[in-house]
């Protein structure tokens, strides 16, 4: 669950909708962010800081920089190899509001809302008041686009499908916010998906 949102580098222009028998009710157009799995190893500083647990209990010392990293992403990968998750808000952090758990069973992207694993360029934030947890969704404007990356997480072609497995207590209304596994991933995005707003539809028979 990602206790904030990153302010992403909005992108422009838009495409015509199309008819398709097989994509459920439209739901309007969204605006699209992007988040990813903060790395240690990419930010710099000094670990003189601490992140806890949700008992208070130190989970380990990283630098302020990469904290707020963290805090923004939700899931971080240490440099000795270990992954953070957010685990819910406590008094105790640096920040005042949230610490974090290592995920120790395999999920490597993270985990979600209601203990759903994240999936790189197949997980979505969304607002609850407005898409439901688990809820599959068709987006018109990722169909046909090669994800950046190597196999398995991507270099492969997108047939629009994503899944409401998390949630931002930034997200309002018709915003999505979609999980690209990497920082790196992004970037290449940015360059590929030209866009700051996607039509969204109920997944239909199209995403079963």
């Amino acid at each position: 669950m990602r206790p904030l949102v990153l302010v992403a580098l909005l992108l422009s222009s838009s495409t015509a909708a199309r008819a398709d028998p097989e994509v459920g009710t439209g739901l309007g157009r969204f605006l699209m962010t992007f988040y990813w799995v903060a790395e240690e190893r990419e930010t710099r500083g000094q670990p003189n800081t601490y992140v806890y647990d949700t008992q208070c209990l130190p989970v380990a010392g990283i630098s302020v920089a990469y904290l707020r990293q963290l805090a923004m992403e939700g899931t971080g990968l240490l440099v000795d190899g270990r992954l953070l998750n957010f685990a819910g808000r406590c008094a105790c952090s640096w920040s005042g509001t949230a610490c974090f758990a290592e995920v120790r069973d395999g999920r490597r992207w993270g985990v979600g809302v209601d203990d759903r694993p994240l999936r790189p360029f197949r997980s979505v934030a969304v607002d609850n008041a407005l898409v439901p947890t688990g809820t599959r969704l068709y987006i018109a404007d990722l169909d046909g686009l090669v994800m950046p990356g190597e196999p398995p997480a991507g270099g492969w072609t997108h047939d629009g499908c994503v899944v409401a497995d998390d949630r931002g207590s930034a997200i309002q209304g018709a915003q999505l916010d979609f999980f690209v596994g990497r920082r790196a991933h992004y970037k290449d995005l940015d360059r590929l998906f030209r866009r700051n707003e996607v039509r969204v539809y109920e997944g239909g028979s199209r995403c079963p």
